[in-house]
């Protein structure tokens, strides 16, 4: 019956991301209107999920990670409108910069669930995730590493995006067992809620947005 349940879930995970890989992609790709539309609805669903979370915690867990969620899709908005270039040297083009977030954060988290899943091993952090592996954790930076060159991102900063998204995984993972909630929503069939989806986008794209800022 485990074994079975595993597949199912694979399968519904399976389903779930080749409907939405293409559908989000092509929202970026249009950009404007319809992306800022996507993010909006994002936040209000996020912001939904973090109240039925925090709902018997103090008001700061409430504000703060409230805070987090406009701070991360402000980011997202501001990103997708920015084209200048970085140091004389580095092109900063918005919408290809945040299909390389996206792309980066996906293929991070389906290394990490397959490497995890197939070696398993040394907890990476046993007391805020007990599932998360450091073989599914290196398994992540190394898919990351191998889909950069198709998003035009270098090696090394593929991998450091990687990090900082397992990171925000990690915050995430945190935050649900500090609340005793094992996902965020059943929103995505077999992932969870959004938050547990994005939670590595959402760190992310603050930080290359602070970047992007500093670069100016």
């Amino acid at each position: 019956m485990v074994n079975k349940n595993k597949s199912y879930n694979f399968l519904l995970r399976l389903m779930s991301a080749c409907v939405l890989i293409p559908l989000v992609l092509y929202v970026i790709k249009l950009a404007g209107g319809y992306f800022t539309t996507m993010v909006v609805l994002g936040a209000i669903i996020m912001g939904g999920e973090w109240f039925q979370i925090t709902y018997n915690q103090k008001s700061v867990w409430k504000i703060s990670g409230t805070i987090y969620i406009l701070l991360a899709c402000m980011s997202l908005l501001w990103i997708i409108q920015q084209h200048h270039v970085m140091h004389d040297t580095v092109k900063f083009n918005g919408i290809n910069t945040i299909i390389s977030i996206f792309v980066i954060v996906w293929a991070n988290d389906i290394g990490g669930y397959i490497f995890g899943r197939l070696i398993g091993g040394i907890k990476l952090a046993p007391k805020i995730s007990p599932n998360k592996t450091w073989a599914g954790f290196f398994g992540g930076v190394l898919c990351a590493v191998i889909v950069s060159p198709f998003v035009g991102e270098g090696f090394g900063s593929a991998g450091i995006a990687a990090m900082i998204a397992s990171i925000g995984d990690l915050i995430e993972s945190w935050a649900k067992r500090r609340c005793k909630v094992k996902d965020s929503g059943c929103l995505i069939p077999g992932h969870g809620g959004l938050l547990d989806r994005v939670d590595g986008i959402l760190l992310l794209s603050i930080f290359v947005a602070a970047l992007g800022l500093w670069s100016k």
